[in-house]
């Protein structure tokens, strides 16, 4: 089972975001990984397929323990709140996000959520 990212919408600048994680590893490390710009064929990372791009907005927040039975597969969860800037220049784009999590079932000892895209509003 792949972890999923949950998260609210529409994401509203100069106000907090819940990002959120779910169907992950129990008690894992787990990483989310923000950018304004998107690789769309994907590109192999740590042995998954990362959706973001890799330019100089790229954010990785880590996260974790994730709550849930320590070491069981789907169990693991949590969510970040950040609060997005106010600045107007960003209304309009787009926001890409996906969770990154340690995970020995995984490819090369990872999982990793879908990608999500989302546009910021003023």
């Amino acid at each position: 089972m792949a972890p999923r990212i949950a998260f609210d919408d529409p994401a509203w600048l100069g106000s907090p975001l819940t990002i959120g994680i779910e169907h992950a590893l129990g008690g894992a490390r787990a990483w989310l990984a923000a950018d304004l710009s998107s690789a769309p064929s994907g590109r192999a990372v740590l042995g998954v397929t990362s959706y973001l791009g890799s330019g100089p907005r790229l954010t990785v927040v880590p996260y974790g323990p994730l709550a849930g039975a320590i070491g069981v597969p789907g169990a693991g969860h949590g969510s970040l709140v950040a609060t997005l800037p106010a600045a107007a220049a960003l209304a309009g784009r787009p926001l890409f996000l996906q969770w990154l999590v340690e995970d020995a079932g995984g490819p090369a000892g990872y999982s990793a959520s879908e990608a999500v895209e989302m546009r910021l509003t003023d």
